[in-house]
């Protein structure tokens, strides 16, 4: 994110006025909106103070305390944006960490590549082709399987879009490991591996 987009979601967030987040930096209001139309760079102490100013618990973006909540988590979660056809991971909780290979291997800025199973990248691309991220879909419910060492397991996972304080969408995922009868039953309720709702509880694919 620039200074600029910072810099406005903070005074968005925060109803700081203009001239009062001047007068902490020790500016003018004239030179603050500069700051807001990217019309200028901070520098040096003003740089240095709007830094500090941001970083301060209160005034950190709700998006980066969810991001928090997501990356201690015990249980299977992760955040994505989009990437292209594909996804690129934002924060994997701990608990998908702990499961080893592929997913201890996953860091921010990691995409969904071939260490992964092609039914889920295939179901993920689909995703994004129906719109995940437009904000019209309220969640989706993915059935997947993967292949480890001691055979097939398979998962039901629910997928949220969320938007960051920029205004940005994301995609939330939760998970949980049901059995193969499981599965095959919620596959044949939904009458496949994807499942979308709208913001009334409705089917709308």
């Amino acid at each position: 994110m620039s200074w600029a987009q910072e810099i406005r979601a903070f005074r968005a967030r925060t109803q700081i006025k203009q001239e009062a987040l001047a007068e902490k930096l020790g500016v003018s209001q004239a030179y603050v909106s500069k700051l807001e139309g990217g019309g200028a760079r901070p520098v040096g102490a003003v740089a240095e103070t709007l830094r500090q100013l941001l970083d301060q618990p209160d005034n950190r973006p709700l998006f980066d305390h969810f991001k928090s909540a997501v990356n201690n988590s015990p249980h299977l979660c992760s955040l994505f944006e989009q990437a292209g056809t594909s996804i690129r991971f934002i924060a994997v909780s701990q608990g998908y960490r702990d499961m080893g290979y592929p997913m201890s291997e996953v860091y921010p800025g990691g995409v969904l590549d071939e260490r992964f199973v092609p039914e889920l990248r295939a179901n993920v691309a689909r995703m994004i082709e129906d719109g995940i991220f437009d904000g019209r879909i309220a969640c989706c419910e993915l059935l997947w399987m993967a292949e480890r060492k001691d055979g097939y397991h398979y998962w039901r996972s629910v997928n949220t879009p969320v938007k960051s304080d920029a205004g940005i969408w994301f995609l939330h995922h939760s998970a949980l490991e049901v059995s193969k009868a499981q599965y095959d039953e919620q596959v044949a309720r939904q009458g496949g591996e994807l499942y979308y709702r709208d913001f009334q509880g409705d089917n709308v694919k």
